[in-house]
């Protein structure tokens, strides 16, 4: 099995018509525009600033703002997702047909076990780490491994014991870096490492939404400019 832009809208697209909302029951979406009747908050002080959820102290660039407004008049266009992959691939240095969009990374992520486990099967994750992938994998009857950290080695994830979980009916293997609650970071000779231990036809899913706060180096994308094809990177 090989991770193709088809393949995956293909699996995604067929099964998200039949499965139903309450896979997703008990995840947090999006939050509601800023003048909503409920309380936002999440029981932090009005003014924290939330950086498990990638909100900064900074605010949008000023650039984003200008762009925004400059494109307010054409809101009443509908723009196709086709028109942007292009772009977004040229950036990234890899083929279009490799560029899968979504509504921020969290779709992608909630819909990969739902494509990639319609016939069952298992995932692999660290246990403390975001749970939304995890999360509709559980709603999908999927068995999900959940190995904790390392605590006593400043809470590094344990990956011989991420890789001894893996079977033969492993679907997902699941890496966050930077890690999401605990900020551990994970270097791309390791995430390599772990492409070439995985069997061929687990989906390795890398979610990097916080790869800014990290030193520069190569990400997830660098190993399918290297012919690593069965890798999600978000």
């Amino acid at each position: 099995m090989t991770l193709s832009r088809r393949r995956f809208l293909t699996n995604s697209a067929l099964t998200a018509t039949a499965v139903p909302l309450a896979l997703t029951a008990g995840i947090d979406y999006c939050e509601a525009a800023s003048k909503s009747p409920y309380d936002l908050s999440m029981g932090f002080p009005a003014d924290a600033i939330r950086l498990n959820y990638n909100e900064n102290t900074l605010g949008p660039s000023p650039k984003a703002i200008e762009g925004a407004t400059a494109a307010i008049h054409e809101s009443y266009r509908y723009a196709l997702a086709d028109q942007l992959r292009p772009h977004i691939a040229d950036y990234q240095g890899v083929d279009k047909d490799w560029v899968v969009m979504g509504c921020g990374s969290s779709e992608i992520l909630r819909l990969a076990p739902i494509a990639f486990g319609r016939n069952g099967g298992n995932v692999v994750s660290a246990h403390e780490t975001w749970g939304g992938l995890t999360r509709v994998a559980d709603n999908f009857g999927l068995n999900v491994t959940r190995v904790p950290l390392l605590k006593d080695q400043d809470y590094a994830f344990d990956f011989d014991g991420m890789l001894d979980a893996v079977d033969s009916d492993t679907r997902l293997f699941v890496l966050v870096t930077p890690n999401n609650p605990t900020g551990t970071t994970v270097s791309y000779a390791e995430i390599k490492n772990i492409a070439d231990a995985l069997p061929k036809d687990v989906l390795f899913v890398l979610d990097q939404a916080y790869v800014d706060y990290q030193d520069p180096q190569k990400s997830g994308v660098d190993l399918i400019k290297e012919g690593y094809s069965i890798v999600l990177v978000t």
